[in-house]
């Protein structure tokens, strides 16, 4: 097996690329049915209901929103700190080629 399949930090950095995809996935997510509640309950025809359930929802969406924006920058910044140790190992002259 190739050393860097081997590398323990690589793989986190790998399984916190697709964390983080998941996460931006989800904001986008939230966001569109943020949206497209918003265009329904702005529709000229809309009844005094529907614009009553986005009021009540309202809180709710903006909640999701704010939960999904918060776990996608936590990710960010622990992919950044993953990131970086890759780089710290890739210039640590101990750790050369000669030890495999």
């Amino acid at each position: 097996m190739a050393k860097k399949d081997q590398n323990p930090t690589l793989k986190l950095f790998y399984t916190l690329l697709e964390r983080e995809d998941n996460a931006a996935m989800q904001l986008e997510d939230a966001e569109k049915d943020l949206m497209n509640r918003l265009l329904e309950a702005s529709y000229p025809n809309s009844g005094d209901d529907v614009v009553e359930e986005f009021s009540r929802w309202l809180p709710i969406g903006r909640r999701n929103i704010d939960i999904a924006r918060q776990r996608l920058a936590s990710i960010s910044l622990e992919r950044g700190f993953v990131r970086q140790a890759l780089v710290l190992e890739a210039s640590d002259p101990s750790d050369s080629d000669a030890e495999s």
